[in-house]
């Protein structure tokens, strides 16, 4: 009868193991945004014309891939797109951006709601059509804020708030001259992350 209750016992505890052992954290990430993007400065004096930009861009996109071995830092390898349209002297145009990041965020609290902050480092490119020709690009910082609510262990609800500092961008106008401009600007933004 002793050696039943010993396996008995051992059985028991094996399969109990995978029930009162904590969930492994999942080293990387996928996440999806979209949202709005507001540039800093609509009216700028460009080659001493004024040049209006519609500050709300379109196409606002980003994917990130993030990577940690723990819950509360993870770093991130971000795409961001936007466009903005503009108007100088009559011709009108379209600035398409493209910005790649390399982000680290903090994570709080031990929950499935779990708010964070963080910051990036990375570089801006700028396609100009219209006036201003030519792609231009240049440094890109940002910080962030947000939260993310865990419906399972592979899957969260995402929010952020982004504000982003791009590094004065030169494009050729259609005369010969260069022209610098200001798209920095900040934005909100949802999403899903996929863990795995």
């Amino acid at each position: 009868m002793k050696p039943i209750a010993i396996v008995a016992t051992v059985f028991i505890g094996l399969i109990s193991l995978p029930v009162t052992a904590e969930e492994e954290t999942k080293k990387y990430s996928v996440i999806l945004k979209t949202g709005s993007y507001s540039l800093s400065q609509g009216t700028q004096t460009v080659s001493s014309y004024s040049t209006k930009f519609n500050k709300s861009a379109s196409g606002v996109f980003a994917g990130e891939f993030t990577w940690g071995s723990s819950d509360d830092i993870r770093f991130g390898g971000e795409i961001f797109l936007h466009n903005n349209d503009y108007t100088s002297v009559g011709f009108k145009g379209e600035a398409s951006t493209t910005v790649v990041m390399f982000n680290a965020r903090k994570y709080f609290l031990e929950d499935d709601f779990r708010p964070f902050i963080g910051g990036g480092v990375g570089a801006a490119s700028s396609d100009f059509s219209g006036r201003f020709v030519g792609s231009a690009g240049g440094l890109a910082l940002q910080v962030m804020f947000g939260a993310e609510y865990k419906l399972s262990n592979s899957v969260s609800l995402y929010a952020e708030y982004k504000n982003t500092l791009l590094a004065d961008v030169d494009a050729e106008t259609t005369t010969g001259g260069t022209a610098e401009f200001d798209l920095s600007g900040d934005g909100l933004f949802a999403g899903a992350a996929i863990y795995f």
